[in-house]
């Protein structure tokens, strides 16, 4: 069977596939919940293609009208020209566009690959997974840190935190960041997302917080500290307050981080998580 746009009624079995390994897809399962409810993406903002056998879904490529691509290819099919072609056919069908390639190594390569097209710029990174629900989760250390969760009326407060984040881990230039845009996705956030703060003598110095939510796993991304505030413990104990809301819904957390960053890694490990996969983003 070669690529077709989901319908409905494969939602089940579309579940199925992607809760198997739920940590390597968080990014797209997330985009599939809305208020809790399971449903294909609206059809005028992203698309969803699968690939089945023997009637059922076994690859995923989710599309977006603005460029997202999150490619998902468990079993990987075999590189031939037959599967380039169809692979191009169902992205040509919905928007052709191709902004950001979001995903695991492999399967990031593959669809280059299936397209012909080179990215201007990859980031590699380390997918970890959490090994599962701690027995006991460390208690907070001396630092005199209040950390709770974010509300709406916090916007205003996280914003200049949420620019220094974006400018030292994201964007390639300070000049590609858009004020308005980070608001709006902020916004969306404090509504959908997890996101907690940390306080010092009542000044915002850090946060955290999920940027995906699944069926399973919940995905962590934008955990940052002020840089006069690092090397004390305070990412440790916000991570802390942020898993333990994770776990006490009962899923698992996954997140992503570049390879270079050793002290995320050594603070990561020493909150249970493992190295799962290689994961990447191309930029286009």
């Amino acid at each position: 069977m070669s690529w077709a746009f989901a319908r409905r009624a494969e939602l089940p079995a579309l579940r199925g596939l992607l809760c198997e390994r739920e940590w390597e897809c968080a990014s797209l399962t997330g985009r599939l919940l809305a208020g809790g409810k399971y449903a294909l993406p609206a059809s005028g903002s992203a698309r969803l293609a699968l690939r089945g056998e023997n009637g059922r879904p076994r690859q995923v490529l989710y599309m977006t009208k603005s460029g997202l691509v999150i490619p998902y290819f468990p079993g990987l099919p075999a590189a031939d020209a037959r599967e380039a072609q169809a692979a191009r056919g169902i992205f040509r069908s919905a928007w052709g566009k191709l902004s950001i390639l979001v995903g695991l190594k492999t399967y990031v390569q593959t669809f280059t690959a299936w397209l012909g097209m080179d990215p201007l710029v990859s980031v590699d990174y380390y997918l970890m997974a959490s090994a599962g629900f701690p027995q006991e989760l460390p208690r907070a250390g001396a630092f005199p840190l209040e950390i709770r969760r974010a509300k709406a009326a916090d916007l205003p407060a996280i914003l200049p935190l949420q620019e220094a984040y974006e400018k030292e881990e994201i964007l390639f230039r300070d000049e590609d960041y858009s004020a308005s845009k980070t608001r709006s996705e902020l916004k969306l956030n404090l509504k959908t997302q997890l996101v907690y703060l940390g306080f010092y003598a009542g000044r915002l110095i850090a946060k955290g917080a999920t940027n995906a939510r699944g069926f399973t796993c919940d995905q962590i991304g934008g955990v940052y500290t002020l840089p006069d505030f690092r090397g004390r413990g305070i990412a440790r104990l916000l991570m802390r307050r942020l898993l333990w809301h994770i776990f006490a819904d009962g899923k698992t957390a996954c997140l992503f981080v570049k390879k270079h960053n050793l002290p995320a890694l050594r603070l990561y490990g020493g909150l249970g998580f493992r190295i799962a996969e290689n994961y990447r983003i191309s930029y286009f």
